[in-house]
């Protein structure tokens, strides 16, 4: 677990990847929800890959599993204000129409994903390549839209909504990657939202950069072995990143919400 300086009436997000197993990932919320007022949470890739031990007959089925365990524990995966600030979870997949794709698939064998994840039969990649990440955004449709009374408005989802957010082709190892990391209609929703701030995650790659008057953060704690062989060079920090302070109205006001 990481260290944290949670006040009472923090609110978290997490933009997903916490474990594939259900049991870490149950646990792990559940530590969160007890040091923060609110938590919210939309699955990552990780919790969509298929375990071993797992009856789930595809990745759809285990998303509705996680889905179920934050209702059960209080995590918030749509759409809520509070004190005047919209906080708008965005399920969302990846396509490789994101990236400079050229029609091979050869790139999958590069991505635990392909193997590790399953989809109904209806989804046919080799037809439409945005099937999966179509389905996601599909389920947005009611919280994508316009918050007129917001005095502020915070989006996440795990996948990126533009490519600005990857690093010049150049400097990435691995030139298939912007093909696993995002979709285009995403930003879509985004720009229909009228979000101030987007937080997204899934690449490990920190930003915190303004593109069309939003606010785009990516605060990534990494995985335990990147933490250990470069993070800590880095002097990466693992401690939730701060996107917005607002003094609470008043002690009464506070006790309320306790």
């Amino acid at each position: 677990m990481v260290e944290h300086t949670a006040q009472p009436h923090d609110i978290l997000i997490v933009a997903g990847d916490i474990s594939g197993d259900l049991a870490v990932l149950k646990e792990t919320l559940n530590f969160l929800k007890s040091h923060y007022m609110e938590v919210f949470f939309v699955p990552g890739n990780n919790e969509l890959r298929l375990g071993k031990k797992e009856s789930f007959k595809d990745s759809i089925e285990k998303f509705e599993a996680v889905l179920q365990i934050c209702e059960e524990l209080g995590v918030r995966t749509s759409e809520m204000c509070i004190e005047g600030i919209v906080i708008v979870p965005l399920f969302a997949w990846y396509s490789p129409t994101f990236g400079n794709w050229d029609g091979d698939v050869k790139y999958r064998k590069r991505w635990l994903d392909f193997f590790r994840c399953r989809w109904p039969e209806e989804f046919d990649e080799t037809k439409d390549p945005d099937c999966v990440a179509s389905y996601f955004a599909s389920l947005n449709k009611d919280r994508a839209h316009i918050y007129p009374d917001a005095e502020l408005v915070i989006s996440f989802s795990h996948f990126l909504p533009r490519k600005e957010l990857l690093p010049s082709s150049m400097f990435l190892k691995d030139k298939t990657l912007p093909r696993v990391v995002g979709f285009d209609g995403l930003e879509d929703q985004i720009r229909s939202i009228e979000s101030d701030i987007h937080c997204c995650g899934h690449t490990h790659i920190n930003v915190d950069q303004k593109h069309g008057g939003i606010r785009y953060v990516q605060h990534a704690l990494g995985h335990p072995n990147e933490r250990k062989l470069w993070w800590r060079k880095m002097e990466a920090s693992y401690e939730p990143k701060i996107l917005y302070t607002k003094n609470l109205k008043d002690d009464e006001d506070a006790s309320n919400r306790e």
